[in-house]
């Protein structure tokens, strides 16, 4: 899987926002992970299509989507990909701010 992401072209258009809010609506509460693979950049336009949200705004809305996979024992595990320090923050605060884990390829 890493040599895949790895190969990835990056194009600054990350939905991690719409992609956490997926993972924790669209699946029952018998979820047991849910793993985040990114460079830790959410896209900074809120107002974009597709579930595109700033850092700040998952930061303060995951733990209310989370909250109830994370009672019925899901794991939160960030493994993030790059060598941008904002990024690596960024995932870092989200693992420890949701008793996950945090993992740097």
């Amino acid at each position: 899987i890493q040599d895949e992401v790895e190969a990835l072209v990056c194009y600054g258009h990350t939905p991690t926002y719409g992609a956490l809010l997926t993972a924790c609506q669209n699946y029952g509460d018998d979820l047991t992970n849910i793993v985040l693979i990114s460079d830790g950049s959410p896209n900074n336009d809120s107002t974009a299509p597709g579930g595109y949200g700033p850092a700040s705004a998952i930061l303060a809305e995951f733990p209310t989507w989370y909250g109830t996979l994370q009672a019925n024992g899901c794991v939160l595990e960030c493994i993030h990909m790059g060598d941008v320090a904002e990024a690596a923050q960024f995932m870092q605060m989200l693992a420890d701010q949701n008793g996950g884990t945090y993992t740097h390829r």
